[in-house]
């Protein structure tokens, strides 16, 4: 009956066969078995198959190969348990039957399949800490099966939802370097070190950026965006020499970078060259002039340049609020050196009438600086024409009102009125 389709019928007479009073021979029992239990699998009988092939596996412990097959078949039988709770919703209940495949049938050519499936049901189900589990189990159980990349996506994000942003960096490592397309493993190489970041792990953090800067410069916004963490984490581990190394290299990149350029990379080359220029103001203003003045006044006039370099660097990107900052730093750089000069220290031993043509000649000197300072705070004034009306506008207003009151004195109260109005 069992030959000819009739499972029904041919599954009552095998259990009629072993609940009779005339006991079977061990063979009868292990054909009536072996009749049930396929019987009931073919009707979807899934755990009285179950039941079945465990009474089966008993009846033929002598028989090796015999058990291989009752044994996939078993495994089958607790797999589609799974599989129908699976499809009716019920995802806690099928992995708990997925994951008894592995644990009743070690060795079953469907449990790839079935531990797959029953991490797959426990994510459905929100079980994120199990799920890494058995996810963990099936990497390193078969770490060059052909679903271990989709196993290493999944379980990044089980550690993700389970509050472990560690763990979940260290797959998305796996998966940057695994053979996938290369927009894929950038995208996984950033993951990972921006949950690094995340997390607190700086030193890991910076590892990460480090390594998606060298294997991934194109496209360059992205790249940029990597070096600009970097210049954080090492401003925040407090490594200036390393944050200056990446501040220059924003700036290199951004240079050569011709049409790959974008407005945001333009942007962060601008800060970084801004970031760069700052100190050299600073050490600018820091030089006195004192005696022997050729010597300090080489000095100050050799990182006068330095500063003026570096701030027309920055505001040659063109940003306005770089910009800005950057004319108003190089018309003050010109202004303070006038004002070195006039209140330099004096040559010892000058009667009056020296100090005097000396004084003389030092305005002189000054007075080109001046200009050049007025000029530089004009430049910035005009902008304010274009729209352009921020702190360092206004600032520049303020010095042109002291620099040239005559002109300036006048306009600086009617810019205070105009921002009243706003």
């Amino acid at each position: 009956m069992f030959q000819l389709g009739d499972y029904g019928q041919a599954r009552k007479v095998a259990q009629r066969s072993l609940e009779g009073k005339t006991g079977l021979d061990e063979k009868g029992q292990r054909v009536s078995w072996a009749v049930a239990a396929h019987a009931a699998f073919e009707l979807a009988d899934y755990a009285d198959a179950e039941a079945g092939y465990n009474k089966l596996l008993q009846l033929s412990a002598g028989d090796k190969a015999g058990q291989e097959t009752i044994r996939e078949k078993l495994a089958a039988a607790i797999y589609q348990q799974g599989r129908i709770l699976s499809e009716k919703g019920e995802a806690a209940a099928a992995a708990q039957h997925y994951l008894r495949v592995g644990r009743v049938v070690p060795d079953a050519s469907i449990r790839t399949t079935a531990e797959y499936d029953g991490a797959a049901s426990l994510i459905t189900a929100g079980r994120w800490k199990m799920a890494a589990e058995v996810l963990e189990g099936f990497r390193q159980r078969y770490p060059k099966h052909e679903l271990t990349i989709d196993v290493e996506r999944k379980l990044a994000l089980a550690y993700l939802q389970n509050g472990q942003p560690l763990e979940a960096a260290v797959v998305f490592e796996r998966v940057a370097v695994a053979p996938l397309a290369t927009e894929v493993q950038q995208q996984a190489a950033w993951q990972a070190a921006e949950l690094y970041q995340k997390a607190g792990s700086d030193k890991r953090a910076v590892s990460a950026f480090k390594r998606y800067v060298k294997r991934f410069p194109q496209p360059l916004e992205p790249a940029m965006e990597a070096r600009q963490q970097l210049v954080e984490l090492y401003q925040r581990q407090q490594e200036p020499a390393k944050r200056d190394y990446w501040l220059r290299q924003i700036v290199a990149v951004e240079r050569k970078a011709g049409a790959a350029g974008s407005e945001r990379s333009r942007y962060l080359a601008a800060q970084a060259a801004l970031r760069l220029a700052e100190p050299e103001y600073t050490a600018f203003v820091k030089i006195p002039l004192k005696r022997p003045l050729a010597r300090s006044l080489k000095r100050k006039k050799r990182q006068m340049q330095r500063a003026i370099k570096a701030y027309d660097l920055a505001a040659g990107f063109a940003q306005a609020d770089v910009t800005t900052l950057a004319t108003f730093r190089l018309a003050e750089i010109y202004r303070l050196f006038g004002e070195s000069l006039m209140t330099s220290e004096r040559p010892a031993g000058l009667s009056a009438e020296e100090l005097e043509q000396y004084e003389l000649l030092l305005e002189e000197q000054a007075y080109p600086f001046e200009e050049k300072a007025i000029e530089a705070h004009e430049l910035n004034a005009r902008r304010a024409a274009q729209g352009v009306y921020d702190d360092w506008v206004r600032q520049s207003f303020s010095q042109l009102a002291q620099l040239n009151p005559a002109r300036y004195a006048k306009q600086e109260q009617g810019e205070r009125e105009f921002n009243e109005m706003r």
